[in-house]
């Protein structure tokens, strides 16, 4: 972890790793080992960000995208129990395009 970065990236960070971890608890199949992959992708996407590349940034912002959607969309067809999900999914994507984020990721990574 980078302590450099501002709060909303680190929360990003924090959100797209615990995404990854939950992921590989939990294989599964269709749309839901998918969703696993692009938080694994995330989750390797914040780690190459915090070691300093912007593509990481990117890989993270889209693996964020991905993963809100279709949690907002297992949210509108399961209700309450997909509602953690989205929490972090919002959360992570939150913090990726909150204004300081942008300008760390501007300014500081390569």
């Amino acid at each position: 972890m980078n302590h450099s970065f501002p709060q909303p990236l680190q929360l990003a960070i924090w959100c797209s790793y615990i995404n990854g971890f939950f992921s590989l608890l939990s294989p599964g199949r269709g749309i839901v080992g998918l969703l696993g992959l692009v938080a694994i992708a995330g989750a390797i996407g914040a780690w190459v960000m915090v070691n300093g590349k912007k593509w990481g940034y990117v890989a993270c912002l889209i693996a964020g995208c991905a993963s809100f959607l279709v949690s907002l969309l297992g949210f509108f067809a399961y209700g309450l129990g997909a509602g953690l999900n989205l929490l972090f999914s919002g959360a992570l994507l939150a913090g990726l395009v909150h204004p300081l984020s942008r300008k760390c990721v501007k300014i500081w990574l390569d």
